[in-house]
């Protein structure tokens, strides 16, 4: 019996062989115990996700000789080098061999379709036969290692359950960057952690569920990812207050069992429309959220390379659906790249990247007032569109018809994910909102121009923050810090459409956060000073 799970990234296969298998390792993959064999060493240049691969012949002579007596579960991270399949023989362990077209156990032959460039975890079950039960040797033999770049290879001497495997596959699927979340059985889409709980799933992160991308710490399945990158698509590369070289984490601490996990959505027919204010930000798709997270980190950088560029007229903020967090571009860079304070994010809140072109473009507004939710669209609809509300606490979500009038739901506190879908439950435009339970809660952007110059300044230099056009009434804050998040200078304010802060630029060259708070809306800027 032979099944694929997802034609690209994830194939499942059930065979009738018996692998023998050698090293053994204190921890384990998922968290599931019991693997006979798991090797990733890391020694040759190429790289899948941020983490090296490894040479085949590595294997070739360990000693195989471990007594198989039963079934066994293997797992690969492999990435074509080339889509012109010439059914070449990449590896063979006992009856099993792994060929670029196929893969085939005893007799029995399974074709395998890859994409190029693109790494899949490829997951294979086997019975022993009556055969191979009776030996205790299952040599690994490399055939012709230009096929495919390796990773990583996991061998169970049993087989798994089905929660250990969805266990193995999650752990592989984010340390690698290779998405998981559109096999054909639901149940496999979900990112299972070691303890049962889920970094992802489909119930609440449901609409982001183009690419998933995680950094953490989980001493159980010996994982520590400080640097990731996206392994197919537009690259996106998140890492943890540095960008180091593909392939080097960045050296921070982080907390065992702390993550930050980010995920995307499709575009939404609203982002595809003509702004006057610009054109459609690359990260307006993605969301981010805290879970158990506890770091040294002061940032997490998220960088887009050149030709994935937006508009310059694209502000990127990051929303919880109640205020607003201004993400300025590091204007030092041919890449463009975004800085994100993680001491103002909250573990286990769900934030979404937006722009304010979006906002120009949306289709509807969504205001909650004495904790009723009231839905409107901008211009009547000929096609048939639902309003559907989704509690980001447990996903749970109610869908209503948009018949030219508003659409209202009573909703309690916490965060709701507002989206316009239509027939098909497509989504066509979407916001997130938060009831706090006050009398008055307007979802509403501010757009203040934020202005520092000079800059990049010298050692002590006077320098000015100019402010203009901020909303609001509630009194101001001022904030300058250092990178790793030691507050230098502070001055209260009274409240100021618009003024001139000036300042003496620290005398210590490096990077430095001036951070500006107008209740519940921060937005920061970042001060090179040079040499």
């Amino acid at each position: 019996m032979v099944s694929r799970s997802y034609p690209w990234h994830v194939f499942s296969f059930f065979v009738s062989s018996l692998i023998s298998t050698i090293a053994f390792s204190q921890n384990a993959p998922g968290g599931v115990d019991g693997q006979s064999l798991w090797h990733a060493q890391t020694n040759l240049p190429s790289t899948i996700g941020n983490h090296h691969t490894f040479n085949l012949l590595d294997l070739e002579n360990e000693e195989d000789l471990v007594n198989l007596q039963g079934a066994s579960t293997l797992f690969f991270v492999l990435k074509p080098k080339s889509l012109s399949q010439t059914g070449g023989e990449f590896m063979g362990i006992g009856d099993i061999r792994i060929f670029d077209d196929h893969i085939q156990f005893g007799r029995v032959s399974s074709p395998i379709r890859f994409t190029e460039d693109v790494p899949a975890i490829v997951t294979i079950e086997t019975v022993a036969s009556q055969r191979y039960a009776r030996q205790s040797r299952a040599p690994l033999t490399v055939g012709d290692t230009s096929l495919f770049e390796i990773a990583e290879l996991v061998i169970y001497p049993k087989s798994l359950s089905r929660e250990e495997r969805r266990k193995v596959n999650s752990y592989l699927a984010l340390k690698y960057s290779i998405t998981v979340t559109h096999n054909e059985d639901e149940i496999w889409r979900d990112y299972l952690r070691a303890d049962n709980y889920t970094y992802w799933n489909r119930q609440i992160d449901g609409s982001h569920h183009v690419r998933v991308l995680g950094v953490g710490r989980l001493d159980q399945q010996q994982f520590l990812q400080t640097q990731t990158i996206t392994t197919r698509g537009p690259q996106v590369l998140v890492a943890l207050d540095e960008v180091k070289s593909i392939g080097t984490q960045p050296n921070v601490e982080i907390e065992d069992d702390a993550f930050i996990i980010l995920s995307e959505s499709k575009q939404q027919r609203s982002q595809r429309l003509s702004c006057s204010s610009g054109g459609h930000h690359p990260l307006s798709q993605w969301k981010l959220q805290l879970q158990n997270w506890n770091s040294t980190a002061h940032q997490l950088i998220v960088r887009i390379p050149l030709h994935e560029k937006s508009d310059e007229n694209d502000s990127l903020f990051l929303t919880d659906g109640s205020s607003f967090l201004y993400l300025p571009k590091n204007v030092l860079l041919a890449d463009e790249e975004y800085q994100i304070p993680l001491i103002l994010l909250e573990n286990y809140r769900h934030y979404y990247f937006t722009t304010k072109s979006i906002r120009d473009c949306d289709r509807f507004t969504a205001e909650v007032t004495n904790n009723e939710l009231t839905v409107s669209l901008s211009s009547e609809e000929e096609e048939k569109l639902f309003v559907e509300v989704q509690d980001m606490s447990n996903g749970s979500s109610i869908r209503k018809p948009y018949e030219n009038h508003p659409v209202s739901n009573v909703l309690g506190e916490g965060q709701y994910l507002v989206k316009i879908v239509d027939e098909n439950g497509n989504m066509i435009s979407s916001k997130v909102i938060a009831n706090t339970s006050s009398t008055e809660a307007p979802f509403q952007i501010a757009k203040p121009t934020i202005r520092l110059f000079p800059d990049p300044a010298s050692r002590g230099q006077r320098t000015t923050l100019s402010v203009q056009d901020i909303t609001g009434d509630h009194p101001l804050k001022l904030t300058l810090s250092d990178m790793q998040g030691h507050v230098l200078e502070i001055e209260d304010l009274p409240f100021a459409s618009s003024f001139d802060w000036k300042f003496d630029a620290p005398e210590v060259p490096g990077i430095y956060t001036l951070s500006l708070y107008s209740g519940e809306i921060t937005y920061t800027v970042k001060l090179i000073v040079a040499q």
